[in-house]
């Protein structure tokens, strides 16, 4: 993503983004959070949109994710699709990995959706 910065519009608190209401939108122009934060990290509930690109760098699909977070991670009860495949996961994430019925983890393939969000500025 080089140098480019998100934009973020929503509440601060002591310099890093803070509340409900957020939304933040990359560079790409298609992968976006909106919902809470908490120390500047993805925090409470919120709906995440990733891109999928092809090889040649043309968006293709998105990623979908709505449900909790904490710290920046996928967490508690939500639903993710996959861009690509379709592929459903849920209802039970914890840090960032998918909880299969039987107590194992599982974590959804987004391997072109790397994101900082910590590269960011706000109106």
């Amino acid at each position: 993503m080089g140098d480019k910065l998100c934009y973020y519009s929503g509440k601060w608190d002591r310099d890093q983004r803070s509340g409900s209401g957020g939304v933040m939108i990359y560079p790409d122009g298609v992968s976006s959070y909106t919902g809470s934060f908490r120390n500047d990290a993805f925090n409470g509930n919120g709906q995440l949109t990733l891109k999928c690109s092809n090889q040649e760098g043309t968006v293709t699909s998105k990623h979908s994710y709505s449900g909790g977070f904490r710290e920046g991670k996928l967490e508690g009860s939500g639903s993710f699709e996959h861009g690509l495949t379709g592929q459903k996961f849920g209802p039970n994430f914890a840090n960032n990995h998918f909880v299969t019925t039987g107590g194992a983890f599982s974590k959804p393939d987004t391997h072109q959706s790397r994101l900082d969000m910590k590269k960011s500025f706000h109106t």
